[in-house]
């Protein structure tokens, strides 16, 4: 095909000593690469940080918690790269005319250990140091067994692990890329962080508390209807709707159905923007419904009709993150 170089962006720590999943993949991917014959540059960055970066933005909502649980007592050392740097070692390689295939350790000009790294990072926030305590071996296994439920790839049992065991290493190679030392993390957490990002390190486990509420509230409301509410009171309720005997029956059931699926969407279904727009409508729907047939509940002092309109709310809100996620 004429490729006459190749740079593979690889990982800090994909080396014979690699045990997690994505450190795995990476080193294979490297393994592959060195026996081509073609001219290659494997880049192994530690973590990268700067604008827009997954890792700087898990460490800012990690940071803005009251208190920090740190593995191996937050004295593991990280040697975070910023992206620009990134940027200019990949340029480089590509630029070099240079024949030799070597593998390129890519870090900042020095470490930082996590415990450090967190309570900078809150500093940059505007928030004042945070209580720190050490996560034993019987927390940090329950920590890595709690991380899928909240749906997010990056907090996953094998980032932990690479956590616990450190991201750093002596920044040679990158000088000699760069022609220079690399930026010093401290000076970008020396910076005061924009206030999309104050928001976003707020809002980071928002997301997914927000998903478990919604299907929580149309699974509840589904049993109850079901199980709990008087099924008299609930025909009454319909009677009043214009709606009697059989058809009542079916119609207390189908909604009661309908509300079990909905929560059993949000769940598990994957098109969940259009899962999420369908609900808007319902709750729209059951709301103009009770202004019309049962204008009471709008002066009831529980307020269960006005509580539709934060629900709509959440709906709505919900719907734009996940549709910032695709």
């Amino acid at each position: 095909m004429g490729v006459k170089k190749i740079i593979q962006l690889s990982a800090l720590g994909a080396d014979e000593h690699a045990q997690s999943a994505y450190h795995l993949s990476k080193k294979a991917a490297d393994d592959v690469l060195r026996q081509l014959p073609i001219t290659h540059s494997i880049l192994q960055p530690s973590i990268i940080y700067g604008h827009g970066a997954v890792s700087t933005e898990l460490f800012s909502t990690l940071a803005a918690l009251p208190i920090h649980l740190l593995p191996n007592n937050g004295q593991s050392l990280l040697q975070p790269i910023h992206i620009d740097d990134v940027v200019a070692c990949i340029c480089q390689c590509l630029e070099s005319n240079s024949t030799e295939s070597r593998a390129y350790i890519l870090v900042g000009s020095e470490p930082i250990s996590y415990r450090d790294y967190l309570q900078h990072l809150r500093k940059r926030l505007g928030k004042p140091p945070a209580q720190t305590y050490a996560l034993g071996d019987c927390g940090y296994s329950l920590l890595g067994a709690l991380l899928p439920i909240l749906g997010e790839p990056i907090l996953s049992a094998d980032n932990l692990a690479m956590l616990q065991q450190g991201n750093f290493d002596d920044p040679h190679d990158t000088t000699t890329l760069l022609k220079r030392p690399p930026q010093n993390i401290k000076t970008w957490l020396s910076t005061p962080a924009s206030q999309a990002e104050r928001w976003y390190a707020h809002m980071y486990f928002y997301k997914p508390a927000l998903r478990y509420c919604i299907a929580l509230v149309w699974l509840w409301s589904g049993i109850t209807s079901i199980l709990f509410y008087p099924h008299q009171q609930s025909y009454d309720l319909l009677a009043q709707l214009g709606i009697h005997n059989t058809w009542a029956v079916a119609t207390l059931y189908g909604l009661a159905s309908l509300d079990l699926a909905m929560g059993l969407a949000v769940l598990f279904c994957n098109r969940l923007t259009f899962i999420l727009l369908v609900q808007i409508w319902i709750v729209l729907g059951y709301s103009i419904a009770i202004a019309v047939y049962l204008p009471e509940f709008w002066l009831h002092p529980f307020g269960p009709t006005l509580k539709n309109l934060p629900f709509l709310l959440c709906l709505s809100i919900y719907r734009s993150l996940e549709g910032e996620k695709s």
